[in-house]
């Protein structure tokens, strides 16, 4: 499956191409220096390369011409023209359709949708028809969207200036195993010492404790103050981690995307299994978040947390 996007940001509007393999893994195209830094906390393979746009598109319809490499080196060269969405889907709360199963729990609100417009595609040269639902329905979308869910992640988090209560740092990957993404993070205590949150030039994370629980977490988009874009709520708070206590604690979980409450839910059990903390988080609802169950395991060495966040019973994606 091939996806085209733009994307609005303050430094500007962004052209980006999904490419999805048969196995579902994604593989964003994108011109943007040190790509393997650009919202570093969606572990998903990324080359760098133009995307080209001719936008014909006025009010009432959409009028594209696409070029760019694909991830395999062919040349792929798309024109779309169809109608403007002006409507939902229904349901807002659209099926993933299995991509990028190793890497992401994600969930969809398309907040526009319109089906069908005419499109020519050639890949390395040859013509490429749209494939057909059971033989029958084209797969061709217009659509405006919002992602958000959970992802896997590798990181190293170490306290700012040896523990002085600014923050802390946070390196990706904290291993040494292969990993599509890189970054030094600074993460910062707002002027209240609840939220703490990392800025960046696409998204804008910020985490919520009380007594050192998690008991929210959001993600806002550069430039959009309005609201979070995505907001994770659990009942009640994720228990403090960096000391230990026994037992397991259970949590109940939802997440908001764009306003839409409970857009997926889920549980997170909470122990201490010898020297780590376990983290099972299990989505429940709807099927297609349900079917990507994630473990976190965090280990402490001295100031340092290492924290692995795996898909259970996922093969692991290349890197």
């Amino acid at each position: 499956m091939h996806e085209y996007a733009r994307v609005e940001l303050p430094s500007g509007v962004l052209w980006l191409a999904k490419d999805a393999s048969p196995d579902g893994l994604q593989t964003i195209t994108a011109d943007v220096p040190d790509i393997e830094s650009w919202v570093p906390e969606i572990p998903v393979p990324r080359v760098r390369g133009p995307v080209e746009v001719v936008d014909r598109s006025d009010a009432d319809r959409a009028d594209l011409h696409v070029r760019y490499r694909n991830p395999e080196g062919a040349e792929v060269d798309l024109r779309y023209v169809g109608q403007r969405p002006t409507r939902p889907s229904s349901p807002r709360n659209g099926n993933t359709m299995g991509h990028s199963r190793q890497s992401l729990a994600a969930l969809l609100d398309l907040y526009l949708f319109r089906p069908g417009g005419a499109v020519t595609l050639s890949i390395g040269g040859v013509a490429t028809p749209v494939r057909r639902l059971w033989g029958i329905y084209p797969m061709k979308f217009l659509l405006a969207q919002t992602q958000g869910g959970i992802a896997v992640a590798d990181f190293r988090q170490t306290s700012a200036e040896g523990g002085s209560g600014e923050g802390f740092q946070l390196e990706r990957p904290g291993s040494p195993e292969p990993w599509p993404t890189r970054a030094q993070e600074a993460w910062r205590w707002e002027a209240d010492g609840r939220w703490i949150r990392r800025d960046g030039p696409v998204t804008t994370l910020r985490y919520h404790y009380v007594d050192g629980e998690l008991d929210r977490a959001q993600v806002w988009q550069a430039g959009d103050e309005r609201r979070p874009i995505v907001d994770v709520l659990f009942r009640p708070a994720l228990p403090d981690v960096r000391r230990p206590f026994t037992g397991e604690v259970v949590s109940s979980f939802a997440v908001d995307v764009n306003d839409q409450l409970g857009h997926g839910v889920g549980e997170v059990r909470c122990r201490w299994e010898g020297d780590e903390v376990r983290v099972e988080v299990r989505p429940t609802a709807p099927h297609w978040f349900a079917d990507r169950p994630m473990d976190t395991h965090i280990r402490y060495e001295a100031d340092t947390a290492l924290v692995r966040t795996v898909r259970v019973g996922a093969t692991p994606a290349p890197r």
